[in-house]
């Protein structure tokens, strides 16, 4: 019985369909048809003619199909979750301290620029300590008007107070804000100290220095020119401070070959064969190394360099010496004896601020267990690493965010092969997706 049905309004629909196709022409011309007065069957509405549906080599009417030939309808795609509201990039005033500021960045898996983990509690922020997790550090209130500091601390806190305006929703947000201080940290060792426009709004590092006392002239502009210009005041206010001599980049004009931004492999035939580094050389004789530490020094003796270790927790016995060649547009420095620490430095450009895609696997913050790949290249701040430099330990560089994050299971397992029992859950980037 269905089948007859189904096959009768299938030659009824044919009929219609042959009863309302346009005739072929006539083969004299005749008089245009006045309109018809009345609608025919071939004027009816073909959006209120019944649709057939094809299953499986049957033709059913529209509710009449099996469900294994109703399509399924598309998922819903759930809505992306809002970051909370104070995530996002400031530009930060102390209260007590109108001649500094720092730019400060609050991220929304729940770490701020500073390692500090935070969580929303009501109204307000809790930061806790670094070196006790489960202590309060400060609490910070937000506010989403233009014409008030968006975030403030409150007063119950031995923390330096600040405010500070929101630059962006984006935490990683970019912009010039230059802070005069030393690139570096150095204690105990003897000889000036150099200070430098740090364009720490686009997240070049920076050494405090010993800039955090009331009364210091102003450290920070909004131009390189600006800043360069503050520092004779600043280099004056703290060498009376501390019997020490501080530099200004005019008062380090003339650059030697040296100067600039290289990428630092083991050579060859050292075992040490995954090695990367990068070192920035600056023409005042320091060189900051991958993690930004103070921890080299170079000077040159004839046609030779010599790199030193000035730091005390990890002194090299012997300095580098290495030779600068500079062959068809190709400069590099290359070791001039045979060590088990041999390496060759590919420079990349003379700026020795140059920025580059250059991305490492390490855990960031340090101890939060959250494994991420590092810019270091531009110069991201990262935490710990695996230092398993062997043959056959797994690769930790790349050029690519994407390709970085492939290589970090594998570093992760061999990490917690060596510390796992003693550090907590580790995670890469994919496993937090």
């Amino acid at each position: 019985m269905r089948t007859t049905f189904l096959l009768g309004a299938a030659v009824c629909s044919l009929a219609f369909l042959i009863s309302c196709s346009t005739p072929s022409p006539s083969p004299s011309p005749s008089p245009s048809p006045s309109p018809a007065k009345h609608p025919t069957s071939c004027n009816k509405d073909p959006k209120k003619e019944p649709h057939f549906h094809d299953c499986n080599g049957n033709i059913y009417l529209p509710g009449h199909m099996p469900k294994e030939c109703i399509p399924e309808e598309p998922p819903e795609t759930a809505s992306p979750i809002e970051p909370d509201p104070i995530v996002g990039t400031y530009q930060i005033f102390y209260l007590d301290w109108p001649t500094r500021q720092f730019v400060y960045r609050i991220s929304a898996n729940g770490w701020d620029s500073y390692g500090l983990r935070w969580e929303k509690n009501g109204n307000t922020y809790r930061f806790f300590s670094h070196s006790d997790p489960s202590r309060t550090k400060f609490h910070l209130s937000y506010s989403s008007a233009k014409s008030d500091p968006n975030i403030i601390m409150s007063e119950d806190t031995k923390y330096v107070r600040f405010e500070g305006i929101k630059q962006s929703d984006d935490p990683n947000f970019l912009f010039d804000f230059y802070w005069l201080a030393m690139k570096e940290k150095i204690k105990g060792v003897a000889g000036p100290r150099h200070l430098h426009c740090i364009n720490v709004g686009r997240k070049e590092r920076a050494a405090h220095g010993n800039g955090y006392a009331p009364g210091s002239p102003p450290n920070f502009a909004e131009t390189r020119e600006q800043c360069e210009a503050l520092c004779p005041a600043y280099a004056a206010w703290s060498a009376s401070r501390q019997d020490l001599k501080y530099t200004c980049p005019e008062d380090r004009k003339g650059l030697d070959s040296i100067v600039g931004t290289y990428k630092v492999l083991s050579k060859s035939d050292s075992k040490r064969k995954k090695e990367i580094r990068i070192w920035r050389i600056y023409s005042d004789g320091s060189i900051v190394s991958l993690r930004g530490s103070p921890s080299l020094v170079w000077h040159k003796v004839g046609g030779l360099y010599h790199i030193e270790n000035v730091s005390k927790q990890a002194p090299l016995k012997v300095p580098y010496i290495l030779k600068y060649h500079n062959t068809k547009g190709k400069s590099e420095l290359i070791s001039t004896r045979q060590v088990s620490w041999a390496i060759e430095a590919v420079k990349i450009s003379d700026n020795p601020d140059y920025l580059f895609d250059l991305f490492r696997v390490a855990e960031t913050p340090p101890r939060s267990g959250r494994w991420a790949c590092a810019n270091i290249g531009r110069k991201e701040a990262w935490g710990y690493a695996l230092t398993d430099y062997s043959s056959s330990a797994p690769d930790q560089y790349a050029s690519t965010v994407t390709e970085c994050e492939a290589l970090c299971p594998n570093a992760l397992a061999q990490w917690n092969r060596s510390y796992g029992q003693s550090r907590p859950k580790q995670s890469c980037p994919q496993d937090r997706r």
